[in-house]
C-alpha cells in the first residue's frame, strides 16, 4: 500500500504502470493483480487496473484480448474527478500461487489532469494517437 500519495491540487486524475509477466504461459483462473485507489475517509478500494489468471496467460479484465507477456506492457486508466482531496491511497493485491508464476510492475504514477472523453490506454503509442493519456 502506497498511502497519503499528495495529489497537488489536481481534482482529475489518471494512474499509470508497466506490467509485465514472466515464467509460463499457463495460469490458473484464481490468479490475479489488482490496482486499487481509496480516499480519505472511504472504508472501501475501487479498482483501477485488474488482470484476471487464465490457462492462456494473465489477461486485462477490461479488455480479454490483452495479455501479459514479457514485454512490459504501459497501461494508463483515468481515476477521474476526485474533488478537493489532498491525497490518495493506491495498493497492489496479487494472487500468483506457483512458482513458475512471476508478476513485474513499475513506475506507477498518478498524472494530473483528465480529458473530456477519458479512455483506457493501453500503450505509449495508443495514448499519444489518441491525445486522451498524455
Amino acid at each position: 500500500v502506497w498511502s497519503s500519495i499528495p495529489l497537488q491540487g489536481a481534482h482529475c486524475v489518471q494512474f499509470s504502470g508497466y506490467f509485465a509477466k514472466a515464467g509460463d504461459k499457463s495460469m490458473q483462473n484464481s490468479d490475479f493483480a489488482i490496482v486499487e485507489y481509496q480516499l480519505p475517509g472511504w472504508s472501501s478500494w475501487s479498482t483501477i487496473v485488474e488482470f484476471r489468471g487464465h490457462s492462456d496467460g494473465l489477461f486485462l479484465q477490461s479488455n480479454p484480448s490483452i495479455s501479459l507477456s514479457e514485454t512490459a506492457l504501459k497501461v494508463t486508466k483515468p481515476i477521474g474527478n476526485v474533488g478537493n482531496v489532498a491525497t490518495l491511497s493506491l495498493r497492489l493485491r496479487t494472487r500468483l500461487d506457483r512458482s513458475e508464476e512471476n508478476l513485474a510492475v513499475d513506475s506507477f504514477a498518478l498524472i494530473s489532469g483528465c480529458t473530456s472523453s477519458p479512455r483506457d490506454c493501453i500503450s505509449d503509442s495508443d495514448c499519444s494517437l489518441r491525445g486522451v493519456c498524455n
